[in-house]
């Protein structure tokens, strides 16, 4: 009885139906928390993003700085060769170095080739 009144169109039909409608409604809401996943994605990706971009740039300018440094203190206490002076000051320069330096190792290099030339 239980089973023959589980297999007639009338209840096949009602349950198809509310089959149906569960399925559409579970995957409305999937669809859903899909797009909301994705977007969060989005702005935590950009968040890193915003962080890598602001790191790489204060390692730049802290790199900067250390070659700024290295290459002053090197010209005032000359302990510096001209070669290690060129080598720094490169590296300086590919970091994105300002002219005060530049001017520095300008009169540091014309200093040292007068008092080599001097010397000989």
């Amino acid at each position: 009885m239980f089973v023959r009144d589980l297999l007639s169109p009338d209840t096949l039909s009602v349950v198809a139906i509310v089959f149906g409608a569960v399925w559409k409604l579970l995957d409305h809401f999937n669809k859903k928390q899909n797009a909301s996943q994705q977007k969060f994605n989005d702005e935590l990706n950009a968040r890193f993003d915003k962080i890598e971009e602001d790191n790489l740039a204060s390692y730049n300018d802290t790199q900067k700085e250390i070659l700024r440094l290295q290459i002053l203190e090197g010209i005032d206490v000359n302990r510096l060769s001209p070669s290690e002076v060129r080598y720094f000051y490169d590296k300086y320069k590919s970091v994105g170095g300002n002219s005060f330096v530049t001017e520095k190792v300008h009169e540091y290099l014309k200093e040292i080739e007068r008092d080599d030339g001097d010397a000989q």
